[in-house]
């Protein structure tokens, strides 16, 4: 069991030029080390043919990914991705050659699927300045035809105002109302080319919206998708009407086109992506090269690596570059750690590295903080399985996580968090035996129709089950008190191991034995004047006030004098934990406010009862998904306020170590007598 996250050691390899690419091509493999960047290194730029190629394969990407008929649900669960093996030394010629065929099958596919999309874009877009103009006497033959006549189109709310400009200005109007409300009218207004100048400037302004409609680009349109251009010889109405059959012409075709595009998306997506990872792979390690601090013969890596990988890094040295480096490796200095410069790596067992990820969702731990991971997962577990503290609803949490599990045998992380809910689930369980809530009272008081009778009735050696939590709230009251007081205690615990691995003893005696001494000192005084358990003389009297004020005068050294504050803080983050009692009533409560409006509607006639059971499965499970939330969101709560407010901050620097790792491939040894990749660095 681990305290700390992983030790580290500081490590600079010295190499020669010609070893370099063998090198970093083995560690990024490898991902061992985590780089320190050269600020205003010189060789900072990327290999421009790499840029390139990812360029063109994100062109292929982006074409083919909208038509992929994706594996979605549960059923994506069950897929095992296709590894593509990626002999050493030869993936860009592989990209190379792979893209060359791909974009010669692509063109012809590429440029059909643009000219339909580009139509179809075009054509809605005149559509759709014809359509205001529908009411119109004109066909656009007509429209393109006047040359000593000037003729504009349009729209206006002013109809009337608009008639006396241009019968003024010696024109004529032609109108048709689209809208009476609105007072919307398409307009026609037609006048000589020698009233341009003096109609063109009145029309300024919002008495006129003119429509541009642009008749050769709809002619070209109609002839390059093989439809009739006579149609352009129709009433404005009537050739909008042929345009939309123009319009599911285009689309049949397109959805055509699509559909081959979905065939070539399966046959192709799988390698791209392929490619796309070999590629992002190069490109990593050509910007990890360029960082690197350089002399004309020599290249030096420097980075943090968990200790124990430095067996390793020394087996990679050797197998690249055999007797041709140097190794420098050190332990992080006081200064490196105070100023937070050490990456932190979580190393936990199969429990806490379930519960690394809520950890590092309030923060990542520094390298010289104490990992809470395993520390969370028991309560967090128990605590929910009280809140929630039904044996059907947790039977359901645990049958979900198996199915769960079966499907996710490819993931690690969707496994990792299909266990933590079934854990969830047998502790949801367990607690729900014991208070005796199976789907609330739903057999006692819906199937036997006894809702004063427990759902069972056992002794174990001399302790009557279940716990009627309704009855005896109590009860469940002191067990919230009473893992509240363990769970802060921990963390003081927590706080004074660390204090004492960091060899602070008066830390540990300020921030630990104080608040002991103040708790003992508590218990002496509430136990005699408050509960009972015993009567307060003289002795007790002294050792319960000098443990408390001795403990108070620590904690206010450690507190700078706001000792007061600590304690009223503690007394409420203890309170807190009551909240295992309210979110555990609301659940029994709320399940036995259903069971008790479906056994009313039973009892008024039996042939309600198959309503009764449909309306009692929604019901339960929106209480199933409701409570849950509800304890899941609690708990956590208590971890990250109440807990971590013990001992945690967080703040630390992730660990991440250069590399990829590799999702769609999966590397084989070089051909004996193949040709090298080419050095990208």
């Amino acid at each position: 069991m681990t305290v700390y996250p992983e030790r580290m050691e500081w490590v600079e390899i010295y190499l020669m030029k010609g070893d370099l690419h063998r090198v970093t091509t083995e560690l990024q493999e490898a991902r061992l080390i985590h780089p320190m960047s050269v600020s205003g290194s010189k060789d900072m730029r990327l290999n421009p043919s790499l840029l390139e190629r990812r360029a063109r394969l994100d062109r292929i990407l982006d074409l083919l990914a909208p038509m992929e008929e994706a594996v979605k649900g549960l059923k994506a669960l069950t897929v095992k991705k296709t590894l593509f093996s990626v002999p050493e030394g030869s993936s860009l010629r592989a990209v190379d050659s792979w893209l060359g065929s791909i974009e010669a099958k692509l063109e012809p596919f590429e440029r059909e699927l643009r000219e339909k999309e580009e139509s179809l874009e075009r054509l809605d877009e005149i559509k759709g300045r014809l359509i205001p103009l529908s009411g119109l006497d004109l066909d656009l033959v007509t429209y393109s035809s006047f040359r000593r006549t000037r003729v504009r189109v349009g729209t206006t709310r002013r109809f009337q105002e608009l008639r006396d400009l241009v019968e003024g200005l010696g024109g004529n109007i032609q109108g048709s109302l689209l809208d009476r409300k609105e007072g919307l009218h398409s307009v026609m207004i037609a006048y000589p080319s020698s009233c341009e100048g003096r109609m063109k400037e009145r029309l300024k302004g919002r008495l006129f919206s003119e429509v541009v409609i642009d008749v050769s680009s709809l002619r070209e349109l109609l002839e390059g998708t093989g439809h009739d251009v006579d149609m352009l010889n129709l009433p404005i109405s009537r050739l909008i009407m042929e345009l939309e059959s123009v319009r599911d012409s285009i689309d049949t075709s397109l959805s055509s086109l699509r559909k081959e595009g979905s065939n070539l998306a399966s046959d192709i997506l799988p390698a791209a992506r392929a490619y796309g990872e070999i590629l992002e792979i190069e490109l990593e390690r050509s910007r990890f090269s360029g960082t690197l601090e350089r002399t004309r013969y020599t290249s030096i890596i420097k980075g943090w690596i968990p200790k124990r990988r430095l067996r390793p890094l020394k087996d990679v040295l050797d197998k690249r570059a055999p007797g041709r480096y140097h190794l420098d490796h050190r332990g992080p200095t006081p200064d490196e750690i105070g100023k937070n410069k050490v990456p932190t790596s979580l190393r936990n067992g199969w429990l806490g590295t379930m519960f690394e990820p809520l950890t590092n969702t309030f923060a990542i731990p520094r390298y010289d903080e104490i990992d809470p991971s395993l520390w969370i997962s028991v309560p967090f577990i128990l605590f929910f399985g009280l809140m929630l503290g039904d044996a059907g609803y947790g039977l359901l949490i645990m049958i979900a996580s198996s199915v769960m599990l079966v499907l996710s045998r490819y993931s690690p992380a969707l496994r990792m968090t299909a266990w933590m809910g079934f854990l969830l689930g047998l502790a949801t369980t367990l607690s729900g035996i014991w208070m005796g809530a199976f789907f609330g009272d739903l057999i006692p008081r819906v199937i036997m129709g006894r809702p004063a009778s427990p759902l069972f009735s056992v002794t174990f050696f001399g302790y009557h089950m279940p716990y009627d939590t309704l009855s005896d709230p109590m009860l469940l009251f002191k067990v919230s008190l009473y893992l509240g007081l363990a769970q802060l205690n921990l963390g003081i615990f927590l706080f004074g191991i660390d204090r004492l691995l960091k060899k602070d003893i008066m830390g540990f005696v300020k921030g630990t034995i104080s608040w002991m001494l103040i708790q003992f000192g508590a218990v002496i005084f509430v136990g005699a004047l408050l509960i009972g358990w015993w009567e307060l003389d003289g002795t007790l009297t002294a050792v319960g006030g000098v443990s408390f004020i001795l403990g108070s005068v620590l904690l206010a050294l450690e507190s700078k004098g706001m000792v007061l504050f600590d304690i009223e803080g503690y007394l409420g983050d203890w309170i807190s934990y009551t909240r295992i009692l309210a979110l555990g009533l609301s659940t029994f409560g709320l399940a036995m406010a259903f069971n008790i409006v479906g056994r009313m509607l039973m009892d008024i006639n039996v042939v309600m009862i198959p309503f009764v059971v449909l309306l009692l499965v929604l019901l339960h499970v929106f209480n199933l998904l409701l409570q849950s939330l509800g304890a899941a969101v609690h708990s956590l709560r208590l971890q990250f306020v109440e807990f971590f407010g013990r001992f945690y901050e967080g703040g630390g620097i992730p660990y991440e170590p250069f590399g990829i790792e590799r999702i769609f491939t999966k590397k084989v040894p070089q051909k004996r007598g193949s040709r090298r990749n080419e050095d990208v660095s």
